[in-house]
């Protein structure tokens, strides 16, 4: 069994790149999505994903110069979408995720994480993060 990384540590966004890096294309889930996870324990912790066409692209630590969209958490909830634990669609929708940016690219990103690929990468996600 691989390694457990730190959730939101250098470590765990690499791991994002390996396990959502052979997604099927997706025309249209295009966007650079920064996540912010405030109150955890280290205080508020960014990182950020880039989609072309469904597919992860680009991943990085930190806030990004240019997001197309930008998606804030508490760290436990953050948590919880980044392994596939929680819905990001339902979390947007009951206001527990709070959004800025082009709404439109959120969407279409979100209907990416709604595809069953998209949730078996996030099965590994989760099974290797340590929260």
């Amino acid at each position: 069994m691989a390694a457990e990384v730190a959730f939101a540590g250098a470590e765990w966004v690499a791991l994002l790149a390996e396990a959502y890096g052979d997604l099927p294309a997706r025309p249209g889930a295009t966007a650079v999505v920064e996540h912010t996870a405030t109150g955890g324990p280290d205080g508020e912790v960014s990182w950020w994903t880039a989609f072309v066409d469904g597919r992860l692209v680009d991943e990085g630590a930190g806030h990004h110069p240019d997001p197309t969209v930008t998606m804030t958490s508490p760290y436990t909830l953050a948590a919880r979408l980044a392994t596939g634990a929680a819905d990001p669609s339902a979390a947007f929708m009951q206001g527990r995720t709070k959004v800025g940016g082009d709404q439109a690219a959120l969407l279409r990103v979100l209907a990416l994480m709604a595809t069953p690929e998209y949730r078996t990468a996030s099965g590994v996600v989760a099974g290797r993060t340590r929260a």
